[in-house]
């Protein structure tokens, strides 16, 4: 994909309503990331607890007034791949974070459109 996501030991996509939470034991902190029907572009790139925070994005679905829920709401599926690391500080999770959403923007022309969204 990029330079920056080429160095993380991503896990396979699998279908959000199901991910991660079938598959991560113990609940650990990493990065994730999420994408819709278009592969080539990710929807969300965030950081923290695995497998609850790429969840209450699917959530927000729920709210039609909710921002995120608008643009979600263009896409028939999503599916999460993610990474973890134990030397990861909070901060670096952080840093990683934002280098991802700024990798995103040279390959496709423009930021995860549901980053800033809330």
């Amino acid at each position: 994909m990029n330079e920056v996501t080429d160095l993380l030991a991503w896990t396979p996509w699998v279908p959000l309503v199901s991910a991660p939470t079938d598959r991560v034991v113990p609940r650990s902190p990493g990065l994730y990331r999420i994408r819709g029907d278009n592969s080539r572009t990710l929807l969300y790139v965030g950081q923290g607890l695995i497998p609850a925070r790429p969840l209450v994005h699917l959530a927000k679905l729920r709210d039609p007034d909710h921002n995120q829920a608008r643009i979600f709401a263009a896409y028939n599926r999503f599916e999460c791949s993610w990474a973890f690391n134990d030397l990861w500080l909070p901060h670096n999770r952080l840093e990683l974070e934002n280098d991802l959403i700024s990798a995103h923007l040279p390959g496709t022309g423009q930021i995860p459109p549901a980053q800033f969204a809330g």
